[in-house]
């Protein structure tokens, strides 16, 4: 395990990996045609027409079976030219027609990724590298030292844990749930649902796509207007994390007001009374993030002594490339 509290966070590019959509792809899934067909092909779909036309009718669903209706959603989206659309969102004025472009979008995007949540995935990737070290000195490592806040809808790495507890030591179902709800586990956004493993009483099965109404009220898309029900805790892990670990994140700046605090400056956090960890390492990979991105984040967050606070990966290093690269886990 991590010998000091270590918080991961990730953004969808950490999900990527395990065959879910990035922000970009899921756009595409959203506008329809053509162009989702390949996004589906890309994430490796055996029937991608077919894969978009279920995704289609699951639309068509939440726009109360109104084709105008899912069309304007579709033409605002594509003319807003927002990469996310959580983005776009967070952007429309309240009103009652834009919340119904709202429940059109959150329905989609519950469809779109219950599709993709696959029992044959997660495995492999950089949650093997996680998994080695969680249990480096056994079943009964210390979840105290892990954190993980992810602004991912999916469970991925909740299924990958959980199947991996329990077939790596032969345990009944119970216990590999017991060793899972040691590691905090933080959807900041909400996520598709809990899972059967969570023994909860309105449970989502992994990839259960007939859960796509009630998956998509569960989301939370970014809203800046209002705190989402997660900061308080969100902002107490931040404060007592001595190292964190940004995975796939595309540092928008919503999401990094949620973690940090509209106030924070370098190494001193005035917004929130948690006292912050001073001797603490941050790490971010930075896949295809651009130049102006890394210095953007560097001038928000801060640096000490003048090197930047934030350790950086390369541009094109893939996040198991990242994370085998560099003394994330002294």
């Amino acid at each position: 395990m991590f010998s000091d509290k270590t918080c991961l966070i990730l953004g969808a590019g950490a999900s990527r990996p395990y065959g879910f959509p990035t922000s970009g792809e899921l756009r595409e899934l959203l506008l329809g045609g053509p162009e989702s067909w390949e996004v589906f092909r890309d994430l490796g779909f055996q029937s991608p027409e077919q894969t978009a036309n279920f995704l289609e009718q699951a639309l068509l669903s939440g726009a109360d079976g109104d084709p105008k209706s899912l069309q304007r959603f579709r033409n605002v989206f594509s003319e807003s030219e927002r990469i996310s659309i959580d983005a776009l969102l967070a952007s429309l004025p309240l009103n009652e027609q834009n919340q119904r472009l709202t429940t059109i979008a959150k329905r989609g995007m519950a469809a779109a990724l219950l599709l993709c949540e696959n029992e044959r995935r997660p495995t492999g990737d950089w949650y093997r590298w996680l998994l080695e070290f969680i249990l480096r000195n056994g079943r009964d490592f210390p979840g105290s030292r892990l954190s993980v806040i992810t602004f991912n809808y999916d469970r991925s790495l909740e299924q990958f844990l959980w199947k991996a507890f329990l077939r790596s030591f032969d345990l009944e179902p119970v216990r590999a749930t017991e060793m899972l709800n040691r590691i905090e586990i933080v959807h900041a956004y909400g996520s598709l649902g809990p899972l059967t493993l969570h023994e909860h009483n309105d449970p989502v099965d992994y990839g259960d796509v007939s859960h796509a109404a009630r998956s998509g009220n569960l989301l939370c898309p970014v809203a800046p207007r209002t705190p989402v029900q997660s900061t308080n805790q969100i902002r107490k892990i931040f404060a007592e994390s001595k190292r964190l670990i940004f995975l796939g994140f595309g540092f928008w700046p919503e999401n990094i007001d949620l973690l940090f605090g509209s106030n924070y400056q370098g190494r001193h956090y005035q917004e929130e009374s948690y006292e912050i960890e001073n001797e603490r390492r941050i790490f971010a990979s930075r896949f295809k993030l651009s130049a102006s991105v890394v210095d953007e984040v560097n001038d928000r967050i801060g640096t000490v002594i003048g090197e930047p606070l934030i350790e950086w990966g390369e541009k094109n290093e893939t996040i198991w490339e990242f994370v085998h690269g560099r003394q994330l886990t002294l």
